[in-house]
């Protein structure tokens, strides 16, 4: 699991790895960052800081998850960027 939390820029509350799935396995999407992420029809999708989509994967898991938030802690951003 991810030691490191995200703040989210709705709610500033602290997300991890475990929050993450836990939220995505609701059906219902989330902002992180500048990212937007969901998870419908059997796929994992997310749209980057600069409106490019991309799928993460199909069924969220905890290390998908971990390794979503230690990509963009880092500051590397996921999918095409201008």
């Amino acid at each position: 699991m991810s030691a490191l939390a995200i703040e989210s820029e709705d709610d500033d509350q602290s997300v991890d790895a475990q929050s993450l799935l836990d939220h995505l396995l609701t059906g219902e999407s989330i902002r992180l960052h500048g990212y937007f992420l969901m998870f419908s029809e059997g796929v994992t999708w997310y749209t980057n800081p600069y409106g490019v989509d991309g799928a993460l994967g199909n069924e969220p898991t905890l290390d998908m998850c971990s390794n979503f938030l230690d990509h963009i802690s880092s500051g590397e951003v996921l999918g095409l960027t201008p």
